[in-house]
């Protein structure tokens, strides 16, 4: 399955973005574009591989992978020579309600609010279930495109 996710919504705090998985949209959320920095920022446009991923900390997921973007699954993993992007791995989605909470990573949601603190998802886990039913726990072939919204 190939699924979009649109960056919709950027702040100083955190990205924002609808994502499709089939038929479904969710919101999403992710670290805010910090220069590409490891761990600390949205990881770059493109279209990614989605590997499963299956830890204690994060059972069960799909990680982001694309040598040339330098987004890899595991730390040991080669990017491309002469990308231009800073070495990632273990970019995942997972649950979880705010960007600070995530490393690289996106968290998807049933909805968006904003409040004092910035923005949030909202039934994180809710949306990561669905997206897990949908996708089917530990299948492959399963590709995600980050895009501009226009």
């Amino acid at each position: 399955m190939h699924l979009i996710m649109i960056r919709d919504l950027s702040t100083p705090k955190e990205t924002l973005y609808k994502l499709q998985v089939g038929e479904a949209i969710y919101d999403a959320i992710g670290q805010p574009d910090n220069h590409d920095e490891p761990n600390k920022s949205c990881i770059p446009l493109g279209t990614y591989e989605l590997v499963p991923h299956d830890t204690a900390a994060h059972p069960n997921t799909w990680a982001f992978v694309n040598p040339d973007l330098g987004v890899t699954h595991e730390p040991s993993d080669l990017i491309s020579v002469g990308c231009q992007y800073s070495h990632r791995f273990a970019c995942l989605i997972h649950p979880a309600n705010f960007a600070n909470q995530l490393q690289g990573c996106f968290a998807p949601g049933m909805s968006r609010l904003q409040g004092p603190w910035g923005w949030m998802v909202k039934d994180s886990r809710a949306a990561f279930t669905a997206i897990q039913e949908i996708l089917e726990i530990g299948s492959t072939g399963h590709t995600l495109e980050i895009k501009e919204s226009v």
